[in-house]
């Protein structure tokens, strides 16, 4: 789970409020589940800034709730939108939603047997 969730640093980040944390972990989700649908378009579309923006975006929020493998997922993707890696950009943003998708799964978890 450490690879996924970095429950401690999250909530460390979060000035140790539990309840805090879930609200910043909900807020999170809702804003991934909007960014994820119009980050697809663009990759699509192959619009390479548009991209490196919804990747920072994600990076902040993803690392402000401590979700370790998703942050380094939007990490690698800003930097190959950035660096116009046109061809890694499509697998990096799918790899990015799957370990989104991920985290999510795991934290409802973690956090509900608290």
């Amino acid at each position: 789970m450490g690879d996924i969730f970095d429950k401690a640093g999250a909530l460390e980040r979060a000035g140790g409020d539990l309840v805090l944390l879930r609200d910043l972990i909900n807020l999170c989700h809702e804003q991934c589940d909007s960014r994820m649908m119009v980050l697809m378009h663009d990759v699509r579309h192959k619009d390479l800034p548009a991209v490196k923006r919804h990747a920072h975006l994600l990076k902040g929020s993803l690392g402000n709730v401590g979700a370790v493998r998703a942050y380094q997922a939007a990490v690698n993707l800003e930097k190959a939108a950035a660096a116009d890696e046109v061809e890694r950009v499509e697998h990096l943003a799918e790899a990015l939603i799957d370990d989104i998708n991920r985290y999510f799964e795991v934290v409802v978890a973690a956090l509900s047997s608290d």
